[in-house]
């Protein structure tokens, strides 16, 4: 299994789409990223009541957007009522939550972006329907999946795509047997925290351990990120990517990705 177009190239993936500078996991923010460059954008998917998968990163609608209550429990009609941008001050603007069949039409448009899809915690049921929806649009190359459920993972490896999880241990991630260890991969990459845990010794236990790409995420909501001798940084900062080059880390998950692709290109690295 390989990586679409990616091979021997430092990734940029935008968190939730261009997250620091528009309404996260909305087409706007999707579309910034793309036209910034990106290589890869990250993004979350839950189901309407009717189950169809849509795209938002919570299980409640409270936090980014004008509704109440647990997204599940609406229609996809009843959820298109709402703003899923109501809460993201700094650019006031209206956008409609998406399906992510329908976000998919940005594979068309940009022939060279590849779709991260964060499962969270879902045992393959969702992830299921998600594959179904990308193997009968032919993008089955340009999508990996990544999330914090081994089960599930695993299901949409055996299906012939590109897994990515947390390291066993972090984040709370489970079944992480199911992926990697005791014979068993099906996992391409691991993902640590860039401020906390990407140093020589974790990464090259990854690797040596698993045989896999390390990635790594650099986003934090209030602008900032703890790293690990207690101090408090800017994400998507230029040491904080210096460090990951350092260490053989070949992504970068960001909400900054414009300041990424800056200093690669500063780096002579894009």
């Amino acid at each position: 299994m390989t990586i679409h177009n990616l091979n021997s190239k430092f990734v940029v993936c935008g968190h939730r789409g261009f997250a620091a500078e528009y309404p996260e996991n909305t087409m706007s923010s999707f579309r910034a990223a793309a036209e910034l460059g990106v290589d890869m954008i990250e993004m979350d998917v839950v189901c309407s009541k009717e189950g169809i998968p849509v795209i938002c990163h919570d299980y409640e609608l409270e936090r980014t957007s004008d509704g109440v209550g647990l997204l599940a429990d609406y229609t996809l009609e009843e959820l298109r009522g709402y703003n899923m941008a109501a809460k993201f001050a700094k650019r006031p603007m209206v956008e409609r939550i998406v399906t992510f069949e329908e976000m998919c039409a940005l594979l068309d448009e940009f022939p060279e972006l590849m779709f991260n899809i964060d499962m969270k915690t879902d045992d393959g049921t969702i992830a299921n329907r998600v594959a179904d929806i990308v193997e009968s649009k032919g993008y089955k190359g340009r999508v990996i999946f990544n999330g914090l459920n081994g089960y599930g993972l695993a299901q949409m490896h055996d299906r012939g795509f590109m897994v990515e999880a947390s390291p066993d241990g972090f984040y709370g991630m489970q079944n992480f047997g199911c992926l990697l260890g005791d014979g068993v991969k099906k996992a391409e990459a691991l993902c640590y925290n860039a401020c906390q845990d990407v140093n020589p010794e974790n990464v090259e236990k990854l690797k040596n351990n698993y045989g896999v790409e390390v990635w790594a995420w650099c986003s934090s909501w209030d602008g900032y990120s703890r790293c690990s001798d207690g101090s408090m940084k800017k994400t998507d900062c230029c040491e904080c990517l210096q460090n990951m080059l350092d260490n053989g880390v070949t992504m970068a998950l960001c909400n900054h990705p414009d300041r990424v692709i800056e200093y690669l290109k500063e780096k002579g690295l894009r």
